[in-house]
């Protein structure tokens, strides 16, 4: 009889085990796995697998987002890996962590505590739950718009990268609370307007944080993309990153996808407040932070073109990662050059503001443990401080004004060793005709222009070491041409080549006053001459000539033409 019992309980045991792992579910458990690739970085056979690649092939390897159950498919299709980190691992949003509340109860005592040197502004309000988007302002005049150059700092584009939020919170409190005690301090608040934006996606952050961590590595905000009135994780959500104005259209359109860059550019209000703020302030330099991966991200190129601005933005990226150290202790932030193509803030912010914006990728982890987080922003200050330094130079200022009136002009200021045409022209502002523009050490040329001005060429402008180099502009008035031309100021004028950049061919169109012989000569990049366009006796009046592009090399050209009267320079791209 007893073994009769034994053989049933035996049984019973068995069969619920059965049961058991006959009703066990799949485990879909989201992870962060490194994947290691060869050295052309092709992920094509792990398409199906993929939930998301969040770093492009570095190194030879890629960071990718997948479910635990898909860990033998990438291992069969001779995938070597690495787990990084667990979605679903206990206390993943510690309390070291701002919630969004907490976030507006901290910047509000931050107002309230420094009144004197902080301003606290709602540049509007998120897509979806109307939360408000924070940013404080810290100068000497906070109430006021100053003649001093502007920087800003922004944290949490994406909902998963709650450090950057921590990290500008840091720097807040750093400013604000050494600006009686540190005489660095109160020359950077005093010669600077300091803008921070700690959490510009306030609808993502609070999905995580109210959720339940129901999707802890949820990215984009909260947009209902199929207006269907409730929150689909599946479907709905525009990547902020992508949703900026600057190569937008080729960002992904799937709104699926977790790169979907939105219906239109600046179809959020989220990117909408940082795009405002921006138009106001012309910023010279920025930080938009996130997480992860311990570098300095910065643009290097678009269309196959470096920016003219390669070398600068090379230093400063290596400078600034070199002051933030790993959190494993082993070495500092490195620098990595970008290509521009796919609507991210960093590239919008340089190519049509002219600010120097750098996207510094935090931490080793999205979520790392609060305690790590909170030693990970203080990690990242002297980083961002470095910011306040280098606005001081090297570098070229000045004042644009009207000659007679001596009133401030928005014009258009270009560095004619540097400038490229694919940049929107760099400008002075319009209330106090102040432009900045940071250099290299060396000597340039300088060429400001206006409609219904006389373009002013400076040249051997010499930038230091250290310091910035002051260079006020008057502009003469042309609006009467006639009277412009025979005073004798305006004897030549060669106006921009059409088109340009060119493929096949491009125009020059030139103006002169007296007769006499023209000559011009196309130079390549490092100042050899290329070929003659033009050796002729002209007479006055408006001519036009043609440059053949079959004959020449891909590359930038400047095409000079003298006269008895004058030289002017013009440059040219060919594709």
């Amino acid at each position: 009889m007893k073994s009769m019992i034994a053989f049933l309980v035996l049984f019973l045991l068995v069969f619920e085990g059965i049961l058991a792992q006959d009703s066990r579910k799949p485990n879909t458990d989201k992870i962060l796995v490194r994947i290691f690739v060869d050295k052309t970085g092709d992920l094509n056979p792990l398409d199906n697998i993929l939930i998301e690649t969040v770093n492009r092939v570095i190194n030879e390897y890629a960071d990718v987002i997948i479910y635990h159950d898909d860990l033998a498919l990438i291992n069969n299709r001779g995938f070597k890996y690495e787990i990084l980190d667990y979605c679903h691992r206990e206390f993943l949003v510690d309390p070291e962590y701002h919630t969004y509340e907490e976030m507006l109860d901290v910047m509000n005592d931050f107002a309230n505590d420094y009144p004197e040197i902080s301003l606290l502004d709602t540049l509007g309000t998120s897509q979806e739950m109307d939360l408000y988007i924070l940013s404080l302002k810290i100068s000497d005049n906070p109430a006021m718009e100053e003649d001093e150059p502007a920087v800003l700092y922004d944290g949490l584009h994406h909902a998963r990268e709650p450090v950057s939020t921590e990290t500008c919170l840091v720097i807040i409190d750093y400013l604000l609370s050494n600006y009686e005690t540190d005489p660095v301090v109160e020359e950077w608040i005093n010669n600077t307007e300091i803008f921070i934006i700690p959490m510009l996606n306030p609808d993502g952050w609070k999905y995580i944080v109210d959720d339940s961590l129901g999707d802890p590595w949820w990215r984009k905000n909260l947009r209902d993309n199929d207006s269907s009135g409730n929150f689909d994780p599946l479907f709905d959500g525009v990547d902020l990153n992508r949703n900026y104005d600057h190569c937008w259209s080729n960002g992904i359109s799937d709104p699926s996808d977790w790169l979907y860059r939105g219906s239109a550019p600046f179809s959020e209000n989220e990117t909408k407040a940082k795009r405002d703020l921006a138009l106001e302030q012309k910023f010279v330099m920025s930080i938009t932070y996130h997480t992860y991966s311990e570098m300095v991200f910065y643009p290097h190129s678009m269309y196959g073109i470096p920016n003219p601005d390669q070398e600068l933005y090379t230093e400063l990226a290596t400078h600034l990662g070199s002051l933030i150290p790993r959190f494993n202790g082993m070495g500092t932030y490195l620098p990595l050059a970008t290509v521009c193509e796919d609507g991210s803030s960093n590239c919008w912010m340089y190519y049509t503001q002219g600010t120097l914006e750098f996207t510094v990728e935090e931490a080793h982890m999205f979520i790392p443990p609060g305690e790590d987080a909170l030693s990970i922003a203080n990690d990242n200050l002297q980083g961002a401080l470095f910011l306040l330094d280098r606005i001081k130079g090297p570098g070229i200022t000045g004042y644009i004004t009207d000659a007679g009136s001596g009133n401030p002009l928005e014009a258009v200021v270009k560095i004619f060793e540097l400038d490229d045409t694919l940049i929107t022209p760099r400008t002075s502002d319009e209330m106090y005709g102040r432009y900045t523009r940071l250099l290299l050490p060396g000597t340039y040329t300088v060429e400001v222009s206006k409609t219904g001005y006389q373009t002013d060429t400076v040249s051997n402008v010499t930038v230091g070491d250290e310091n910035i180099t002051v260079l006020d502009i008057q502009l003469q008035s042309t609006a009467n041409t006639e009277e412009y031309l025979a005073s004798g100021s305006g004897n030549l004028i060669l106006f921009p080549a059409t088109p340009n950049p060119f493929s096949g061919s491009t125009k020059l169109r030139f103006q002169i006053t007296h007769q006499g012989n023209v000559e011009c000569n196309l130079y390549n990049f490092t100042g050899a001459v290329v070929c003659q366009l033009l050796n002729e006796d002209k007479l006055p009046g408006i001519h036009e000539f043609e440059i053949e592009g079959r004959d020449l090399k891909p590359g930038i050209y400047f095409c000079t033409l003298k006269t008895n009267n004058g030289i002017q320079t013009k440059k040219i791209i060919k594709f």
